[in-house]
C-alpha cells in the first residue's frame, strides 16, 4: 500500500531526490513483477530522472504491464519536467484512470488546457468517473469530432450520461446501486 500511495503522489515527482529514491524502490518491484526490459527502463529513469522519453517509456510500459500505480510516478515526473506535452498528458491520464484516480486526471487535463478532441474526451470520461455529471453534461456537447472514431467516442460519453441520468441516484461514494 505504501508504494501505491507514493506512486500516485504528485509531490514525489516534484522533488527530484525523493523521486529518485522512490524509483529505486520501484525498480526492485518492477524487477520482480515485470520484464527485464521494464526493469532496464526503471534503471534508466533512476540514472536520468529528467529524461522525458525515458520517463514516458517507463510509465507507458508500466500501464501496459498492468501496474499503472507504478506508471503514474514517472509520468507525473515527465509532466513536471515538460508541462503540458500532449503525449505525456494523455498517458498520465490513462495511468491515473487505470489507478482509479479520476479526480487527479481531471486536474491534469484542466492544468494542461489542451484544445484537442482526445483530451476533451478524457476530461469528460474522468468527470463522469469522479461523479461530476453536471460538468460532463456541459462538456460533451462542446466536443467537436473530426472523424468517425471521435463521433463514436462522443456518443459513448453521451450514453454514459444517459445511463447515469436513468439511475436517478446521486452516484456518490455511498451509492453502490447506481455505480
Amino acid at each position: 500500500a505504501h508504494l501505491r500511495t507514493a506512486s500516485a503522489d504528485r509531490a514525489v515527482a516534484e522533488d527530484r531526490a525523493l523521486f529518485v529514491e522512490a524509483m529505486t524502490a520501484f525498480r526492485a518491484v518492477i524487477s520482480h513483477f515485470s520484464t527485464e526490459e521494464a526493469a532496464a527502463r526503471a534503471a534508466a529513469v533512476v540514472e536520468q530522472p529528467d529524461d522525458i522519453q525515458a520517463l514516458y517509456d517507463l510509465g507507458y510500459a508500466a500501464v501496459e504491464d498492468g501496474i499503472a500505480e507504478i506508471g503514474v510516478l514517472p509520468l507525473w515526473r515527465a509532466n513536471r519536467v515538460a508541462p503540458g506535452l500532449r503525449g505525456v498528458v494523455v498517458e498520465l491520464c490513462a495511468a491515473l484512470e487505470e489507478a482509479g484516480q479520476n479526480a487527479a486526471a481531471v486536474q491534469v487535463l484542466r492544468e494542461a488546457n489542451l484544445d484537442d478532441f482526445l483530451c476533451g474526451y478524457l476530461l469528460g470520461f474522468n468527470l463522469i468517473g469522479m461523479g461530476d455529471l453536471d460538468a460532463a453534461k456541459r462538456l460533451v456537447p462542446a466536443l467537436r469530432p473530426s472523424n468517425d472514431g471521435e463521433v463514436t467516442m462522443r456518443r459513448r460519453l453521451a450514453h454514459m450520461l444517459e445511463r447515469a441520468a436513468a439511475c436517478n441516484t446521486p452516484l456518490d461514494d455511498n451509492d453502490l446501486r447506481g455505480w
